[in-house]
């Protein structure tokens, strides 16, 4: 069956009719709100109950959408570059003032809500910045962040993983390996931080304001003499030519993004560990490799609760007719609900955590090296920590990430690494 059906609206009684509106099949499911911030499982369970591997969604007050949840349709639908583009323009403009679209999906010149030749050089110069990153650096960056982020709780017994490690720790090193100038860290952590602990569309947008001004400022350092290029990522996006405003716009995606998703796959690990028994002991023992871990977590909490794409001409997808310019969220968590996952570490590497196709997550190597180096160091400092609360999930519309993960664990007290260890560690 053609994938168009030119010549007036699609018949009823022919599938692709089904769920064209919200009043011809089951009501939008709210993507957003208590429910879903707190269980949003039970809320995937519902759209997979939805016929057609697709189902409508709401991810706002009177915003709606559709949410693809079979694993064939995300593929098609995230590796069909001119049949789906990233740029939300269109769909956000159709909103009123009185039900506006949430701004994580509001565009920005950066590679991932832009199509054509804008996105192809942004790519391209990404791609190439990210060469700049050593990837057996990365170990000793963690390690000297680690033992100051947890030797600074170890006296208390107590701490909350996203706050007092996961999201200082990861936005750190991202600013190290950005360039951004170090006492502009400061300011890059708190507004991870605001973008972590509240999620919310309006506070995810305050921290990436925040963020790109930092970022504008690292730009413009980046493209003056003397610059150390071969070493920062900043440097390399302005050796690819990129000009300094869409570099800022690049960067404040890759920290932001990077800081948020990163975060989330490592307390997703750690909450796992503390609440699956069986889980727990394979990663404490080492039975498990860590990065068959990560790929075990992000398939079943990928970091990310929905990938936007707008059609660009009539589809169907599934049962349901799109159209041009429609919200179409391909919804991981979901997708991994079906048989296409019922294998061993091989299929489990299949998953969506990282996006895929042409506008897959760039940086997928490097963030996964970070979360591996996090999570060998958190589990050889506090080994003993258990639950010291419920934990709290942040309310973003496409992040799924916690907000506060409570532990406690035996009092110690770590040694301070020698002046010389600090030094090798910075070069290694």
């Amino acid at each position: 069956m053609s994938n168009e059906h030119p010549g007036g609206p699609v018949p009823r009684e022919c599938p692709a009719g089904a769920g064209v509106a919200a009043s011809v099949g089951p009501a939008a499911v709210p993507m957003y709100g208590p429910q879903f911030t707190s269980d949003a499982h039970s809320v995937y369970e519902e759209m997979c109950r939805q016929p057609g591997g697709v189902a409508r969604v709401e991810v706002a007050a009177g915003v709606t959408g559709v949410a693809v949840t079979d694993y064939g349709v995300a593929l098609e639908v995230l590796r069909d570059r001119e049949g789906f583009r990233c740029d939300p323009s269109a769909w956000v403009q159709r909103w009123p003032a009185e039900h506006p679209a949430p701004p994580p999906l509001w565009w920005r010149p950066d590679v991932a809500h832009t199509d054509g030749d804008r996105w192809k050089v942004s790519r391209h110069a990404i791609t190439v910045a990210l060469t700049t990153v050593d990837p057996l650096t990365v170990p000793a960056i963690v390690l000297r962040q680690a033992h100051q982020l947890l030797g600074g709780v170890g006296p208390a017994g107590t701490a909350d993983l996203v706050r007092d490690f996961a999201v200082p720790l990861v936005s750190s090193v991202l600013a190290a390996l950005l360039g951004v100038p170090a006492p502009l860290h400061g300011r890059l952590a708190a507004a991870a931080w605001i973008a972590t602990e509240s999620g919310g569309p309006e506070a995810v947008e305050a921290a990436r304001q925040q963020v790109w001004s930092v970022m504008s400022a690292t730009a413009v350092a980046a493209s003056a003499p003397g610059w150390e290029t071969e070493t920062t990522v900043a440097g390399g996006l302005t050796v690819a030519g990129l000009p300094e405003t869409v570099a800022s716009h690049q960067l404040t995606l890759l920290f932001l993004s990077g800081t948020v998703a990163t975060a989330a796959v490592i307390t997703s690990t750690l909450l796992r560990s503390l609440t699956d028994t069986v889980f727990g002991s394979a990663l404490r023992s080492g039975a498990m490799p860590l990065r068959d871990v990560i790929d075990t977590v992000l398939l079943s909490d990928p970091t990310w609760s929905g990938l936007a794409r707008f059609p660009t001409q009539p589809k169907l997808l599934g049962t349901m007719m799109v159209q041009p310019d429609e919200l179409v969220l391909v919804v991981p968590a979901a997708c991994h609900r079906g048989e296409a996952f019922t294998g061993g570490v091989e299929v489990t590497r299949a998953h969506l955590g990282f996006g895929a196709g042409p506008h897959g997550c760039p940086a997928r190597v490097l963030g996964t090296e970070i979360a591996v180096a996090a999570l060998e160091q958190v589990l050889d400092l506090i080994p003993e920590m258990v639950s010291a609360g419920p934990p709290v999930w942040a309310t973003g519309l496409l992040q799924h990430a916690l907000a506060a993960l409570p532990v406690r664990f035996p009092q110690f007290i770590t040694t301070v690494m020698p002046v010389q260890e600090q030094a090798r560690a910075h070069t290694v």
